[in-house]
């Protein structure tokens, strides 16, 4: 089967016409949402979701969010692909999460442990919160980076006579308690009388 993807009602990669399956695309917040759009028996293809999303990065895009609502079961490849997809995410410092699946799909997501890697959100709604905190979080962390690079740069640098008082200053700063305490006075020698003289004899 001929696969393509259209994201923003443009292509990305090409194919075919007959015999498709779509993936729409809508912003939510700082998340690309991936919309697969499926008919009939056709089978989500996770190899080109992952072509979908190496794509959107080569674009500057960073956070997906996989809409997973039209799919009324999921695979076991497709979880390790799901995975998989998430290295290479996690590589340009960005996340995937997974959004609005079935409560079948979500049972199995969770059996596999794949909710211990990948974030689910239930709503949309859920979804714009995370991105809002995910914002803030960022800001704050930013702000506090920009404060200590201002206070580096306000800080007056030390001159060469400066530097120079320090290491003299060092030099003569008080000896530690080890250098304070006293040597112990070596104890002399114990004094031997020398031997009574000879008497001579009579």
């Amino acid at each position: 089967m001929n696969l393509f993807v259209q994201a923003f009602s443009h292509r990305l990669l090409p194919c075919p016409k007959e015999d498709v399956i779509n993936f729409s695309s809508r912003t939510n917040g700082i998340f690309e949402v991936l919309v697969p759009e499926m008919s009939g028996d056709e089978i989500f293809d996770s190899t080109l979701l992952e072509q979908t999303i190496v794509s959107l990065i080569q674009q500057g895009k960073r956070n997906f969010a996989l809409d997973l609502s039209p799919l009324d079961y999921i695979y076991s490849d497709t979880m390790n692909r799901l995975l998989a997809i998430n290295r290479q995410i996690l590589d340009v410092s960005g996340r995937l999460s997974l959004l609005s699946p079935q409560e079948e799909v979500r049972q199995i997501l969770e059996r596999a442990g794949i909710h211990n890697f990948l974030r689910i959100y239930q709503t949309d709604e859920d979804l714009k919160r995370a991105s809002d905190d995910i914002v803030k979080q960022t800001q704050s962390i930013s702000l506090d980076a920009v404060r200590q690079f201002k206070a580096a740069q306000e800080a007056p640098p030390k001159s060469e006579f400066e530097d120079f008082r320090s290491e003299i200053d060092r030099a003569f700063a008080e000896p530690s308690e080890e250098q304070q305490q006293p040597s112990q006075p070596q104890r002399p020698a114990a004094f031997t009388p020398p031997p009574p003289p000879k008497r001579p004899e009579p």
